[in-house]
Order: C-alpha cells, then structure tokens, then sequence
C-alpha cells in the first residue's frame, strides 16, 4: 500500500524564499518525540540502479501508483485526472475522472494512494474530490472506460488537514500549522497553532469524535511539510518531513511518536541560530513520497540545498531510502535521474519514476530480506 502527501509537489523558488525569511524570523524552534532513534545515512551502503524510460509521456503529471500491473497516473488534465497504463502493454489503457459535479466526476483528483481488493478481486483505489473520498473500481473502470465509483465519503475540511489516508478501519490525518502574522512596523508577532494528528474509526466517523493524539511542537507551517503513510495493518502512521531529515513513527492505538533523527543533519536548535546563507546552503529538501509495505516502507529522499532548489538545480541523485518498522535504515538506493514520484512493484520486482516533464521510467530493483 502506498500513502503519500500530494500536496507537495515541486516548490516554487517562492516557496523556497519565504521559508527562509519564516524561519529567520521564528521564535525558537522547538522539537520533542517520546522516544529517539538516531541514524547515519553513510553507514549503509548504497547501492546504483539504471532505469530505462518508457514508452508513455502523461503531460501535467503529479504522480504515479502501481497495482496488479496497472500505472495510476494521477494529473492535472480536467478531461481526465486519471491515466492508467498497462505495464505490460505499456500503453494507455483508460483516462477517467473527468471535471464535473456529477456522481462519478471529480472538482479535483487527489491520490491517496491507498489501493484495496474487493471481494471478486477487482482493485479499488481512493481519490479525493475536495469535499469527498470517492474509491474507484479501477477494474470495472478500465472494462467501461469511465470512473465507476463504488463508495463515496464526505470529506469536510474544517480542520484545514493537508493529507488524507483512507482504509477500511481508520482514518489518519496530519493538521496543517496555522499562522497569524501581525506587522507594526518591522515588529513581527507570530501567533503559531501547533499541528496534531487526528484519527478514527471509519471515513463516516463525525470529525468532533476524532481523537488528537500528542502534538508536533510549534515550528513555522512549511517545516512540517511532509509525506504521511499508514502500515498496512493500520497500527503505525508515518510522518516524514520534507524541510527536516526527520522521519516521525505514530503508534495510532497510544499516540506515542518515535522520531528517526539523521544524526548528521542541523538539528531544530542548530537551525534556530543559522543566518538565511547558512541555511541556504546547509538544508535539504528532503522526503517527498513515502510507499508502506507489512515489513518496511520506501521513502523518496530528494537531497537539493536550498540553494539549489532557489536556483532549480534539480539533484539527479535522489535516493530511495528503506526502513524496518522499529526504524532501522535498511537500504540506500541511488537513483539515476531526477524523480517527483515513485512507486516499487514488489511482485514484478520493479521500481517506477516519473520526472517533471511527465516521463516515466522503470528499473529492477530486488530489495534485500530483512533479517
């Protein structure tokens, strides 16, 4: 199963500026997990693989998911949000989820990448339209050539929450950090909400009865950009950040939250005193996407400075990186190009790109046994 923030996508060098001038102005940053696991990236090796572009190009893509050796490519097409490719026809065989208002017609479609079997064996598959979680019959939605949609949740956005991972026992949520900004001349007062978790028992579960777990301490809103995903048995949620090389592990039945912290990297005190060079040069952008499976999960690992990103000099080796579920690094996987989205086939042994321009890729990649 693959869950992953959408929301990300490639910053603006904007984007990029204005959180260096958020951070430079912030309070103290402060930083707290119930329990701490260190990690050194270099001390795992890292291993090289070559992928080979494929022979589909989806234009305004915004990423990818892999099923039953089908390609869920998510777009910006309003004819058709959804491209799903045969991968072993390699060709397009459906473009569904057309702009509207009707039944089986999205506003928007928003991957959340959380894939279900139901009981004929058919593959269902989740995508947000703003206002509700509708799951498609991806099966029946290639025989038909159009979006048959099986069930519908609402989705109400009270909370302001910037991910979504559907499953048919629980809910996970990550609250997006507020920030109210009153300027009287150069005196800046930042009022700061700090963002929580949320979960519960279903998609119709009403948002007032949603338990909030332990809270992220106050930072600035895009510090805990991140990708969040849900082990496939619905009792860990992972939340890895983008502007931090941090990885949190929530335990959704007691709140607890581990942090896997890169001992190498600033930590949130260091970054506290750095100039806007100093962090310019010494942050990363840094997990993108995340993919969960019952024994480890598969994170994008994206690796610009912050300079480089300003300039969009895009790094051409990012990284998959793996970890176990107590949080251990497992593997390092240098990738050979530029990628703003993955997803890995483990029945076909297979790891699937997509770049910025809308080209995808493919790569063997057979992943080492855990121990």
């Amino acid at each position: 199963m693959k869950t992953q923030l959408k929301c990300i996508g490639h910053f603006s060098c904007a984007t990029v500026v204005t959180t260096l001038l958020l951070l430079s102005c912030s309070p103290r940053i402060l930083y707290q997990v119930d329990n701490c696991i260190e990690f050194t990236p270099s001390d795992v090796k890292c291993s090289n693989i070559e992928s080979s572009e494929l022979p589909v190009t989806v234009l305004s893509a915004r990423e990818i998911d892999v099923c039953d050796s089908l390609l869920i490519v998510t777009t910006e097409d309003k004819s058709g949000y959804l491209k799903i490719i045969g991968t072993n026809s390699l060709s397009v065989l459906a473009e569904i989820c057309q702009n509207g208002n009707a039944g089986n017609e999205f506003r928007y479609a928003g991957s959340s990448s959380h894939f279900m079997h139901s009981e004929n064996g058919d593959i269902l598959f989740d995508v947000n339209d703003m206002s509700h979680i509708k799951r498609l019959n991806i099966t029946q939605s290639v025989k038909d050539q159009v979006a048959v949609v099986e069930e519908s949740f609402p989705y109400d956005g009270l909370f302001d929450k910037i991910s979504f991972c559907g499953a048919d026992s629980i809910i996970f949520e990550k609250q997006r950090v507020r920030i109210m900004i009153n300027s009287k001349g150069r005196n800046l007062n930042w009022n700061v909400t700090e963002p929580g978790y949320i979960t519960a028992n279903g998609p119709c579960t009403p948002y007032n009865s949603m338990m909030i777990f332990q809270d992220v301490p106050t930072a600035v809103e895009m510090m805990y950009d991140g990708a969040v995903g849900i082990k496939p048995d619905y009792t860990v949620a992972v939340d890895a950040l983008f502007y931090i090389d941090c990885i949190n592990l929530i335990d959704l039945e007691s709140g607890r939250i581990t942090g896997i912290v890169n001992r190498d990297y600033p930590s949130f005190k260091q970054i506290d005193s750095m100039s806007i060079s100093e962090m310019a040069s010494r942050l990363t952008t840094n997990y993108r996407e995340i993919q969960t499976f019952n024994e480890y999960f598969l994170l994008l690992w994206e690796g610009n400075t912050l300079d480089e990103e300003l300039n969009e000099n895009d790094n051409k080796n990012c990284e998959i990186r793996v970890f176990d579920w107590d949080g251990n690094l497992l593997e390092r996987i240098a990738l050979d190009r530029y990628a703003r989205s993955f997803s890995y086939e483990p029945e076909s042994q297979t790891l699937f790109l997509l770049n910025d321009k809308g080209q995808l890729y493919s790569a063997p990649l057979i992943l080492t046994e855990k121990n």
